[in-house]
């Protein structure tokens, strides 16, 4: 029986059908009408941590509004610290905040961004958005066009503007873009084209403020090149190429009076605006049905499970949700249908996807604390420099002291027996503002036989399973607290905050305990069983390891009854990072023997394969029809403008990771020794780059070498000229490493494929399976992927067996058939290569 690719597709592989199981595990109130709800969402085998901000739809003293750094589009700077930039700038108590659009490596939001009415970034067409009115009313729009142009006082026809502070697409020809002091010092431009200053006020006056439905006018000041023109208050620059900068040399002079005017359809008198505005910004949910794009499971995006940071709304409320991911035991990420399925099942009707992967970040204020704090567990371990937020302010003036809060725990502490936990009393007024509390005003009451509170107000659970109340009493206000004490632990996590430590050095163990249903437990490092393997550090009751002074991976054990955890400690020098590739202002690309121009590179961004962080970078080359030897490469240059840069010490290996194109070149390492005689070292062997996604790859210093080195090149090798094509590599995290980390690089390998490969099979009940191991970190099941003749299916997966199956339920017709399964492990190391082989049927 034949089977189409349409309903292999909608019948397998739909995760838009997934059934979600949701667990809330944390409520907190920020404001009258905003709470912040931490979520765990099961779908086997997917397990996610959701964090969600959500608004009341009715009008009152809580406004949400897009935020940039210092309130420009030049840079990138992570969630907090442009929450704390506005908070100080402004003055406004800020509750809330997620990350928002994606964006440039320069810091530009790739959509339209405004903020109180001003448009601070726009580019002529923005893919979907969430518009903000000042009644507190707002809407989601798609497609919405920039309709800007630049008019003389003569009557003729304006000039068309492309964009507003946004970099200029080189790809383009004839383009017009507008800058303001938003855009940074200067516009950064490339020459080639025709650059207009005009002059918009003067003192204190400046009016460059960009607003939808109202113009801006000036006069001319000077016209000439466009190349990178300085932008000063009081003034707009416009550049402009092709048939755009002809229109300004018959336009344009000196001293003539112009006015720039700007619409957007459907936005009105909408004051803030949030965007999202690349291949993965779209709305997955419209009037509750899910966007069929996301659906279209030939789409590589629509396939993969990220991190994610979302705005939805449904009849009642906005709401702001990031879900972590690539971390599994505690999210796994989701796929854009998997999202969409999830929102339908907590009744949002519209919602859009905003930057996600290492960028989702969730900050929310706990009640009478100052600032809002990070929630979530960003996926690079560490908040990411972004081009834009979203924050949620608390308007409602300031009163006196309404409420007593009990941090850090709330109004319920679920604690393992022996742990020792410090407790304050917070403050908060009617519309949930911090209120200082005098703390020799509070007394503390403990009920029932579940511990006692110190002088210090450490409150020390005991050594047995009970339960009772904390009662807290200050300013004629009670606030009470219901305390569990659990002495069974069914589950323990243990993780070092540095994991290479320096010879005496420390690092703090971070364990986290669950009961038997899952939920979390607070725990202390005095309630647990520490254990160092052969005595190579030491650990503190608090869980501070020192590392002693023999270079070697230390196991440290944690222990809670009869249950255990464990983590390695590298001691010994940490790696010297030689480039994270998150600038690649000091790499040059270098070439012999290519075609012409053919050698570039430029960072990129997800959903461009990216290892670690924000970026990797892009190095493009072409050796068609290039006879002899040919190379492309990088070559480093340190803040003198010398080349290389210089290693310290003398360490054992230079490793990098590179996304291969299969194409089996040649990938080497040049180096120079400190008689600058130029070393080559080998990252793979000739014709040894045969692999289609990231790998860590390395090579040993070889001994009897002149210390100090420098690393001068990464270089791409090709000597046969049967093998001369063009292509591209990304590179990321190249380091020098002094001692074996331990590190798990390496991901999962496949066995036992079957049908055969090659072999002849009948049709009926036909079972496709592969047996998936990884020795080291373990197989993540959410990131397995499964083909077949192309068409994405969902198999099944036996943990214990290690087995992914997918059954042929409908059949498939004769001839012969390709199948190609791909996982990750735990660490986030693909399978390389991937399962992939053809059989036939008869």
């Amino acid at each position: 029986m034949e089977r189409s690719r349409s309903s292999v597709s909608e019948r397998e592989a739909n995760p838009g059908l997934v059934i979600w199981s949701t667990e809330e595990i944390e409520q907190v109130q920020l404001a009258s009408d905003v709470r912040y709800r931490k979520l765990i969402a099961t779908a086997r085998p997917l397990r996610e941590t959701i964090y969600q901000i959500e608004l009341d739809r009715t009008p009152g003293s809580i406004e949400w509004l897009p935020v940039s750094s210092r309130g420009k589009v030049d840079r990138l700077e992570t969630v907090g610290h442009m929450v704390s930039e506005f908070a100080d700038a402004d003055n406004r108590q800020v509750i809330a905040a997620v990350n928002g659009d994606f964006f440039s490596y320069t810091g530009t939001p790739s959509g339209l961004q405004m903020v109180d009415g001003e448009i601070i970034t726009s580019p002529l067409k923005t893919k979907a958005l969430l518009a903000g009115w000042q009644s507190g009313g707002f809407a989601f729009r798609e497609n919405v066009e920039m309709k800007a142009k630049l008019a003389t006082a003569r009557g003729e026809e304006p000039l068309v503007l492309d964009a507003i502070n946004r970099p200029r697409d080189a790809r383009r020809q004839d383009v017009a873009v507008l800058y303001n002091w938003r855009f940074g010092p200067s516009t950064r431009s490339l020459a080639g084209g025709t650059g207009v200053v005009i002059r918009t006020g003067s003192g204190g006056d400046f009016g460059e403020r960009l607003t939808a439905g109202s113009a801006v006018n000036g006069v001319v000041a000077s016209i000439g090149p466009s190349s990178d023109l300085p932008i000063e208050r009081g003034c707009i620059v416009l550049t402009a190429y092709g048939s755009k900068a002809e229109w300004i040399g018959r336009h344009l002079k000196a001293g003539m009076e112009v006015a720039v005017s700007v619409e957007y359809e459907g936005l009105g008198d909408a004051v803030q605006v949030i965007s999202a505005n690349s291949t993965l910004g779209m709305m997955l949910l419209r009037d509750g049905k899910i966007n069929e794009s996301i659906l279209d499971f030939s789409q590589p995006q629509n396939l993969d499970r990220h991190p994610r940071t979302i705005a939805a709304a449904s009849r009642e409320k906005l709401v702001f949700l990031v879900i972590d991911g690539r971390q599994p035991g505690h999210s796994d990420g989701m796929t854009l249908a998997e999202c969409a399925s999830y929102l339908q099942s907590i009744g949002m009707r519209d919602a859009m996807n905003l930057d996600g992967g290492g960028s989702s970040t969730c900050y929310a204020r706990p009640p009478g604390e100052q600032r809002p704090e990070l929630q979530n567990s960003p996926s690079d371990g560490f908040e990411r420099g972004i081009g834009n937020a979203v924050v949620i302010v608390n308007s409602a003036p300031r009163g006196g002291l309404h409420r007593l809060i009990v941090a850090p725990c709330g109004p319920a502490l679920r604690i393992v027996a022996g742990s020792k936990i410090r407790l304050s009393a917070k403050g908060v007024d009617a519309n949930w503002n911090p209120v200082e509390v005098d703390p020799r005003r509070i007394r503390w009451e403990v009920r029932g036989d579940i511990g006692r509170m110190d002088d210090t107000g450490v409150f020390i659970a005991p050594p047995h399973a009970s339960q009772g109340t904390i009662v807290v009493k200050g300013d004629h206000l009670t606030e009470t607290v219901h305390v569990e004490v659990n002495d069974v632990v069914s589950e323990l996590s243990l993780q070092a905050e540095r994991p290479i430590v320096e010879f005496g050095g420390e690092t703090r163990l971070i364990v986290k305990a669950k009961d038997e249903n899952g939920k979390e437990l607070y725990v202390s490092g005095e309630a647990l069983t520490w254990l160092v393997e052969d005595a190579l550090g030491t650990v503190t009751e608090q869980g501070v390891f020192t590392a002693g002074s023999k270079p070697s991976a230390c196991k440290v054990t944690v222990q809670f009854g009869q249950t255990k955890a464990d983590c390695w400690v590298q001691i010994g020098k940490p790696p010297q990072l030689i480039a994270d590739f998150e600038s690649i202002d000091n790499i040059k690309a270098v070439s012999l023997n290519a075609v012409d121009d053919s050698v570039h590179i430029a960072k990129a961004a997800r959903p461009k394969p990216v290892r670690f962080g924000t970026f990797s970078l892009r190095l493009n080359y072409d050796f068609s029809g290039k006879a002899g030897p040919s190379r492309a490469g990088i070559q480093f240059w340190n803040e003198q403008g010398e080349p290389g840069v210089p290693i310290e010490g003398v360490p054992m290996r230079l490793s990098l990771w590179v996304y291969g194109n299969g194409r089996k070149h040649w990938l080497r390492i040049m180096i120079r020794d400190a008689f600058n005689q130029i070393i080559y070292l080998n990252l793979t062997e000739r014709d040894g780059l045969d692999w289609t996604d990231w790998k860590y790859v390395s090579t040993d210093l070889p001994q009897h070498i002149a210390y100090p080195i420098r690393v001068e090149s990464v270089l791409l090798v090709e000597t046969n000229d049967a093998n001369k094509a063009g292509g591209h590599l990304y590179f990321d995290r190249f380091q020098a490493e002094y001692t074996n980390l331990n590190e798990d690089v390496t991901g999962p390998v496949f066995t036992e494929l079957s049908p055969v490969p090659d072999g002849r099979v009948h049709d009926e009940q036909l079972v496709i399976s592969a047996v998936v191991k990884d020795g080291e970190s373990g197989v993540d099941p959410s990131t397995i992927k499964m083909w077949v003749d192309e068409t994405p299916v969902l198999p099944d997966f036996d943990a214990a067996a290690g087995k992914v199956v997918w059954h042929a339920r409908g059949g498939l017709p004769a001839g012969r058939h390709q199948v190609v399964i791909k996982a990750k492990d735990k660490a986030g190391n693909p399978s390389v290569p991937a399962a992939e082989w053809t059989f036939e049927t008869f």
